[in-house]
Protein backbone atom coordinates (compact mmCIF):
# COMPACT_ATOMS: atom_id res chain seq x y z
CA UNK A 1 0.00 0.00 0.00
CA UNK A 2 1.45 3.31 -0.70
CA UNK A 3 1.95 6.00 1.95
CA UNK A 4 -0.16 8.80 1.59
CA UNK A 5 1.18 12.48 0.92
CA UNK A 6 1.73 14.71 3.77
CA UNK A 7 1.11 12.74 6.49
CA UNK A 8 4.35 13.29 7.98
CA UNK A 9 5.03 15.15 11.02
CA UNK A 10 7.12 16.84 13.03
CA UNK A 11 7.21 17.67 16.83
CA UNK A 12 8.11 21.26 19.16
CA UNK A 13 10.41 18.01 20.81
CA UNK A 14 11.82 17.34 17.09
CA UNK A 15 12.57 20.55 16.68
CA UNK A 16 14.29 21.64 19.34
CA UNK A 17 16.70 18.19 19.47
CA UNK A 18 17.49 19.48 15.47
CA UNK A 19 17.89 23.54 16.02
CA UNK A 20 21.00 25.13 15.11
CA UNK A 21 22.40 28.53 13.71
CA UNK A 22 22.69 26.77 10.41
CA UNK A 23 19.29 25.72 10.12
CA UNK A 24 17.65 29.07 10.91
CA UNK A 25 18.34 29.63 7.20
CA UNK A 26 15.51 30.16 5.10
CA UNK A 27 16.36 27.03 2.90
CA UNK A 28 17.51 24.94 5.32
CA UNK A 29 14.79 25.45 7.34
CA UNK A 30 12.00 24.33 4.76
CA UNK A 31 13.92 21.29 3.48
CA UNK A 32 14.00 20.05 7.26
CA UNK A 33 10.30 20.62 7.42
CA UNK A 34 9.42 19.11 4.39
CA UNK A 35 11.19 16.05 4.80
CA UNK A 36 9.95 15.75 7.80
CA UNK A 37 6.20 16.37 6.77
CA UNK A 38 6.86 13.98 3.52
CA UNK A 39 8.80 11.47 4.24
CA UNK A 40 8.49 9.44 1.42
CA UNK A 41 9.72 12.25 -0.70
CA UNK A 42 8.92 14.29 -3.68
CA UNK A 43 5.65 12.84 -4.55
CA UNK A 44 2.38 14.56 -6.82
CA UNK A 45 -0.52 14.21 -3.99
CA UNK A 46 -2.99 13.98 -6.59
CA UNK A 47 -1.18 10.68 -8.99
CA UNK A 48 1.60 9.76 -6.23
CA UNK A 49 4.24 10.16 -9.28
CA UNK A 50 7.79 9.95 -7.65
CA UNK A 51 8.96 13.67 -9.16
CA UNK A 52 12.43 13.59 -7.17
CA UNK A 53 14.48 13.59 -10.58
CA UNK A 54 14.27 17.01 -11.73
CA UNK A 55 17.02 19.35 -9.23
CA UNK A 56 15.60 22.36 -9.96
CA UNK A 57 11.94 21.41 -9.10
CA UNK A 58 12.59 19.81 -5.89
CA UNK A 59 14.82 22.73 -4.92
CA UNK A 60 11.60 24.96 -5.87
CA UNK A 61 8.92 22.46 -3.94
CA UNK A 62 11.68 22.12 -0.47
CA UNK A 63 11.45 25.97 -0.79
CA UNK A 64 7.36 25.51 -0.37
CA UNK A 65 7.10 27.30 -4.03
CA UNK A 66 4.17 25.82 -6.55
CA UNK A 67 5.28 23.03 -8.99
CA UNK A 68 3.99 21.50 -11.61
CA UNK A 69 3.00 17.49 -12.15
CA UNK A 70 4.78 16.16 -15.73
CA UNK A 71 2.38 13.39 -14.91
CA UNK A 72 -1.30 14.53 -14.28
CA UNK A 73 -0.41 18.15 -14.22
CA UNK A 74 -1.66 19.28 -10.90
CA UNK A 75 -0.31 22.30 -9.55
CA UNK A 76 0.86 22.02 -5.73
CA UNK A 77 3.55 22.89 -3.25
CA UNK A 78 5.03 20.85 -0.49
CA UNK A 79 2.93 22.67 2.15
CA UNK A 80 -0.42 21.18 -0.12
CA UNK A 81 -2.35 18.82 2.68
CA UNK A 82 -0.17 19.17 5.35
CA UNK A 83 -0.79 21.43 8.61
CA UNK A 84 1.59 24.56 6.80
CA UNK A 85 -1.07 24.38 3.98
CA UNK A 86 -2.58 27.90 3.92
CA UNK A 87 -0.93 29.32 7.18
CA UNK A 88 0.49 32.82 6.55
CA UNK A 89 3.99 32.24 8.73
CA UNK A 90 6.90 31.65 6.90
CA UNK A 91 9.06 28.18 8.10
CA UNK A 92 11.28 30.03 10.46
CA UNK A 93 8.28 31.51 12.33
CA UNK A 94 6.83 27.85 12.48
CA UNK A 95 10.07 26.41 13.54
CA UNK A 96 11.23 28.80 15.83
CA UNK A 97 7.15 28.80 17.51
CA UNK A 98 7.90 24.78 17.72
CA UNK A 99 10.84 25.58 19.61
CA UNK A 100 9.37 27.84 21.93
CA UNK A 101 6.48 25.64 22.79
CA UNK A 102 9.03 22.46 23.10
CA UNK A 103 10.79 24.99 26.06
CA UNK A 104 7.31 25.81 27.43
CA UNK A 105 8.13 29.70 26.72
CA UNK A 106 3.87 31.12 27.47
CA UNK A 107 2.43 31.86 24.44
CA UNK A 108 2.13 35.81 25.30
CA UNK A 109 5.94 35.54 25.04
CA UNK A 110 6.43 33.64 22.15
CA UNK A 111 3.61 35.90 20.10
CA UNK A 112 5.68 39.00 21.34
CA UNK A 113 9.37 37.08 20.18
CA UNK A 114 7.59 36.46 16.80
CA UNK A 115 5.38 39.46 16.85
CA UNK A 116 2.34 37.55 15.71
CA UNK A 117 -1.40 37.43 17.45
CA UNK A 118 -1.48 35.23 20.83
CA UNK A 119 -4.16 33.40 19.14
CA UNK A 120 -1.68 32.78 16.09
CA UNK A 121 0.42 31.02 19.07
CA UNK A 122 -2.54 29.31 20.45
CA UNK A 123 -3.71 27.57 17.30
CA UNK A 124 0.15 26.10 16.30
CA UNK A 125 -0.25 24.76 19.95
CA UNK A 126 -3.56 23.35 19.34
CA UNK A 127 -2.42 21.81 16.32
CA UNK A 128 0.70 20.04 17.34
CA UNK A 129 -0.64 18.96 20.02
CA UNK A 130 -3.29 17.18 17.94
CA UNK A 131 -0.79 16.17 16.21
CA UNK A 132 0.92 14.38 19.30
CA UNK A 133 -2.15 12.55 20.54
CA UNK A 134 -3.00 10.84 16.40
CA UNK A 135 1.01 9.76 17.03
CA UNK A 136 0.34 8.39 20.51
CA UNK A 137 3.32 11.07 21.44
Amino acid sequence: MAEKIGVGRFTPADVGAEIHYELLKFKEISRWLVSRLHPSGFRCPRCQADLGGVEARREKWESLEQVRCCECGKKFSAATGTLLEGSKLEPREIFLMADYIDLEVPPRRIAERLKIDVGTVRSWQSKFKALAEVAGA
